[in-house]
């Protein structure tokens, strides 16, 4: 009964689902709530009841997913103690009606981000590069970086807070959108059409820059593809393997993974209309009856480009955001650089691989955003209350953001209440 009330509200939403869209690999932003309630006390979690806490956090997932009809939900919740609640509601694939849970997998969006993000300020803690750096001095030499918005002024923090002035984004260009279309009417992938990671970053070169450099904000894909570029042009390997062996592995992060067309445990996406129509007429559903991408998702790369669980997002919100992630003091980068102009179209402030509002009953929040075909995702850290959280959803619902403070609200109170 559960799945079939899922799959007719899942097709009145997508019937009637008319979503703004703010430009095609960026954020699918809307309002986040912030709540005028009275600052909680902390919540401490070392002496509560962590079975209460998961069970509520599931009772909240489902109770969110079955009100709003979107197809499924993961969720987790990183608490003091060490304990990870993870939930999920709702379905991985309608057509197979395949109940979703807490191993399913799903594209994180721009959340990938952090990962490069956090590449770049791992050499800038080695001293191997520095924030003020000029993106020239390591892309100089490369033939389309000349002609590259304010290509003679663009530093690495520039493109880490999205301030470069670049007006444009690659899948923008008609011919890289073509070569994703093809790569989908054939049955390819990107590389095997000749498309290199470079050739992401070529595609904008020869545009106008929106403003000068560090005068403005605009939010692109195309920025942290230069940084995926330097942090391969000085480290020496390539951004997979850099990500790998300095954050996943240590960090015993084995649900997170570079997306490719093929991979296990992925839960299908719907992607509705006007993304569709966007990306030049995709089909709705983003797998094969076998599991399979039906477009190459390796088109994001440096702009997110990771798979993951909500229990390993949560973990890695915990890290990142937290100052668990890099030995030396990279919060201080990256907290001191957060962009107050990102507000007025992503709701949030902006700094490298980081988002950052104050709430006056959550307390300072930082977190990540990220939108795939198919998907949206947020990951967050309380450091008031010491707290991650993360949320996935299978289809893009302009509304994530309500949802994502409800059930961390809900938390946090259910929370508070345990230790009490």
């Amino acid at each position: 009964m559960r799945n079939n009330t899922t799959n007719e509200r899942w097709t009145k939403m997508a019937a009637n689902f008319r979503p703004p869209l703010s430009g095609l690999c960026g954020f699918i932003v809307s309002a986040v709530l912030v709540s005028a309630c009275a600052v909680e006390r902390e919540a401490t979690a070392s002496d509560a009841d962590s079975g209460k806490i998961c069970a509520a956090f599931q009772a909240k997932l489902e109770g969110i997913q079955l009100t709003a009809g979107f197809p499924g939900a993961t969720a987790a919740l990183s608490l003091p103690d060490g304990t990870l609640c993870e939930a999920a509601s709702g379905l991985a694939d309608l057509e197979q009606d395949i109940a979703m849970d807490d191993t399913h997998r799903m594209p994180a969006g721009s959340i990938g981000k952090t990962f490069v993000a956090a590449a770049a300020l791992s050499l800038m803690m080695e001293g191997a590069i520095d924030y003020d750096d000029k993106a020239m001095r390591w892309l100089g030499d490369k033939s389309w970086f000349g002609d590259w918005p304010n290509a003679d002024d663009i530093t690495i923090g520039h493109l880490l807070t999205h301030t470069s002035g670049v007006a444009t984004d690659y899948i923008a260009d008609p011919e890289m959108l073509a070569l994703f279309n093809q790569a989908i009417a054939e049955d390819k992938t990107l590389s095997s059409l000749g498309v290199t990671h470079e050739d992401y970053a070529k595609a904008v070169s020869g545009t106008a820059p929106s403003f000068p450099a560090g005068e403005g904000f605009h939010y692109t894909d195309v920025s942290y593809v230069l940084v995926a570029l330097i942090v391969e042009e000085v480290s020496g390997q390539s951004l997979e393997v850099f990500v790998q062996e300095k954050f996943l592995t240590p960090l015993n992060l084995n649900d997170i993974a570079p997306q490719k067309r093929e991979m296990k445990n992925i839960a299908a996406g719907y992607i509705p209309a006007p993304y569709r129509d966007a990306f030049g007429g995709v089909p709705e559903k983003s797998l094969t009856d076998d599991g399979v991408f039906v477009y190459d998702p390796e088109f994001e790369w440096g702009g997110g480009g990771y798979v993951s669980t909500a229990g390993d997002l949560a973990l890695w919100a915990r890290a990142w955001f937290g100052g668990e992630a890099i030995s030396g003091d990279y919060l201080d980068v990256q907290r001191s650089n957060i962009d107050a102009r990102a507000i007025e179209t992503l709701q949030a402030g902006y700094g490298p691989g980081i988002q950052h509002l104050s709430d006056e009953r959550l307390g300072e929040r930082y977190f990540h955003r990220g939108y795939m075909l198919g998907y949206i995702s947020v990951t967050e850290y309380l450091p008031s209350h010491d707290v991650a959280l993360s949320m996935m959803i299978n289809t893009i619902d302009t509304q994530y953001t309500t949802y994502h403070n409800d059930l961390m609200r809900e938390s946090i109170a259910v929370i508070s209440a345990s230790a009490n």
